[in-house]
């Protein structure tokens, strides 16, 4: 540690070095000419100096060695002598113990008593029936031992009845049997027809009298398109599936009696069929409506254009699309007597809402289309305008029922220009 701090101090004098030289060169730079000369030699020289400091800082500090132990002066020193006459024992080698691991002492537990001694029963058996060999034929009859003897007879007693008192009634005239009246029967594998669609088959006269089998599917085909006449207009209501229905089992109430349990399950799938497939494009209905009309069968093409016919009519109202969808029914059918614009006319006139609405707009059926178009779309517009302004809920809402009104008019009497025949 000592040349440790030493060569600090040495250091530091090698740094002191340049700044005295430093302090001299200004001195002297004040009374000499070139002082720029003396300014360069003293940068070289402070460089020299700085490159011997950083060197001498590099270079590692040189650690004094430790100073030896010292051993204590009152312990005699002992010297080993080296005796090579006699080798050096050996201890045996350890050998494992193999002794067995220590257990407790066993406990004496307390004799267990003896046990008591079982003293046979002896059993006692009834003894035994003496029994007779068996012998052939009947045995005799024997007495019961227990038997009560017979009791004795009992006295008579008068009895008293209710027809000795009163008098005798004159006996009553036989009487013929009356027969009971049978039930007609009814033939075999014949379904009855529900009490709900008997109203039903005085409705539907206009079928044929005697329906074959051969016609089940000319049947099937018209009771399809009665149901695609009343989903044109959304889901089939209960009203319009009712009065379908009833048409089917007219239909099964003039086929022979062998085919109606047939017709009825057909017709009942195709029902169940034609219900779910909704409302469909006019040309489906053209094309099925040409089907039938192909069979050539006339009192089933009459029934099923006045069945188409009835659909549209059953609710009492004309909604949008039930026109369109009539009058390609009834020209795929090509049947003259029934007129879709008549139907459309007469709905559309027993429609109070509608017809007070049109009164009120001034459109009659000679009004052209134009101004009808015209008057129509002004009065939506007005409407429409004034629910703007309106802030009353219950005459908002009725504004908003005769635009509906309105655009109802509009549609319907585009689509009767449209498919009007």
């Amino acid at each position: 540690m000592r040349r440790a701090s030493s060569s600090f101090a040495g250091h530091l004098l090698l740094a002191a070095v340049p700044v005295g030289l430093t302090l001299l060169v200004l001195s002297l730079a004040r009374s000499a000419e070139h002082p720029q000369l003396g300014l360069l030699g003293l940068l070289v020289l402070e460089g020299i100096a700085l490159a011997v400091l950083v060197w001498c800082l590099l270079q590692p500090i040189e650690v004094e060695g430790r100073p030896p132990i010292l051993l204590p002066k009152a312990r005699p020193t002992e010297i080993i002598q080296d005796d090579l006459s006699r080798p050096p024992e050996l201890d045996s080698p350890a050998i494992p113990s193999t002794a067995a691991p220590l257990r407790p002492a066993a406990r004496v537990s307390d004799p267990l008593p003896a046990p008591p001694k079982v003293i046979a029963r002896k059993v006692l058996l009834p003894p035994l029936p003496e029994l007779t060999a068996p012998r052939s034929g009947r045995p005799p009859a024997r007495a019961s031992a227990g038997s009560a003897r017979a009791a004795a007879p009992k006295a008579n007693r008068m009895t008293m009845r209710l027809d000795d008192l009163l008098p005798p009634t004159p006996a009553a005239a036989p009487t013929k049997p009356t027969a009971t009246p049978r039930p007609k029967p009814n033939p075999q594998n014949r379904p009855t027809v529900p009490a709900k669609f008997l109203a039903s088959l005085a409705t539907n006269a206009g079928l044929p009298n005697k329906i074959d089998a051969a016609e089940l599917l000319l049947c099937q085909d018209i009771l399809t398109l009665g149901y695609l006449c009343a989903a044109c207009d959304g889901p089939v209501s209960s009203e319009e599936d009712h009065h379908l229905q009833g048409w089917m089992w007219s239909v099964i109430d003039k086929a022979a009696d062998g085919d109606a349990a047939g017709f009825l399950a057909q017709l009942s799938a195709a029902a169940d069929q034609a219900k779910t497939r909704g409302k469909q494009k006019l040309s489906v209905v053209t094309q099925l409506a040409e089907r039938i009309h192909a069979s050539g069968e006339r009192k089933l093409i009459q029934a099923a254009a006045t069945l188409c016919g009835e659909i549209v009519e059953i609710d009492g109202r004309l909604e949008p699309g039930e026109f369109a969808t009539l009058s390609a029914a009834l020209q795929g059918l090509h049947v003259r007597n029934i007129k879709a614009a008549k139907i459309a006319q007469e709905l559309i006139a027993n429609d109070t809402e509608m017809s007070e609405l049109l009164a009120e707009l001034g459109i009659e059926d000679d009004t052209p289309a134009e101004e009808r178009e015209r008057r129509l779309s002004t009065a939506w517009s007005q409407e429409n305008a004034r629910m703007h302004v309106v802030n009353d809920a219950q005459r908002r809402q009725q504004m908003r029922q005769r635009m509906n009104l309105l655009q109802k008019i509009r549609d319907l009497y585009r689509e009767v220009e449209q498919h009007g025949r």
